[in-house]
């Protein structure tokens, strides 16, 4: 409450001030009176005008500083029925001076289930991406050695299982000597997208060479065809 007065009181003396175009200088703030906690500065007026007082004082409460404190930080203790909170202790690992040696941190049964079912989700869905990122890198390695051994393949991916989530890749080889076999392979309908994503960035960049190196070659025909007559032209004035 009494910051709330503080700072009332600071800003009613600039309104004041700015209602009679009083211009001031500002002085630095003044230390923390520790009885009060407030800090003071002094405002001089730049150009004497009728109604503006020479020197005004502000005033306003002095910044807390926060304490730097670094916990270890103990196990979750149970739900308590009573209270519905859960608690946990933690020993100071290092801080400022005014830190306490202890502190107990509490939290709400519902809002600890909350975080921890977020976590474990996120730790699931980590581990199902590793895992299917080492069967596509697994099949990616098998079909380059297919390639080295002479294999040509198409590939077939079936809709996306909306119960599954997933597609089914299936490669069909031909034209070759060497037995080229590939079990079909299933990934996430996500990690599809991204490969239709990265093969229509491919396309477009390849279709964006291609337009480039037809212009190129479309302006060197020309230029050539231009040099072509003015160098008859050039014959025929000789």
């Amino acid at each position: 409450m009494k910051f709330q007065v503080v700072l009332v009181a600071v800003v009613l003396v600039a309104v004041v001030a700015g209602k009679k175009g009083c211009k001031y200088d500002k002085g630095q703030w003044g230390p923390c009176d520790q009885l009060t906690n407030e800090m003071k500065r002094t405002m001089t007026l730049r150009e004497a005008k009728e109604g503006c007082e020479a020197t005004m004082e502000q005033t306003r409460a002095c910044k807390q500083k926060r304490a730097n404190c670094k916990y270890t930080k103990g196990s979750w203790g149970e739900c308590d029925t009573t209270t519905n909170m859960r608690s946990r202790s933690m020993t100071l690992r290092r801080g400022d001076p005014e830190c306490a040696q202890t502190s107990t941190q509490t939290i709400s049964c519902e809002k600890y289930d909350q975080i921890y079912k977020m976590k474990d989700e996120k730790k699931k869905a980590r581990e199902l991406m590793k895992a299917e990122k080492r069967v596509v890198k697994d099949m990616q390695k098998k079909l380059k050695e297919l390639h080295k051994m002479g294999c040509t393949y198409t590939e077939e991916v079936s809709e996306c299982n909306q119960e599954t989530q997933k597609v089914r890749k299936t490669f069909t080889f031909s034209g070759v000597t060497n037995p080229c076999v590939m079990d079909p392979v299933e990934i996430s309908c996500t990690m599809q997208d991204k490969f239709n994503k990265i093969k229509q960035r491919k396309e477009q960049l390849k279709l964006k060479r291609k337009n480039k190196k037809d212009r190129k070659n479309k302006k060197d025909k020309k230029d050539k065809k231009d040099k072509k007559r003015n160098h008859k032209r050039g014959g025929k004035q000789g």
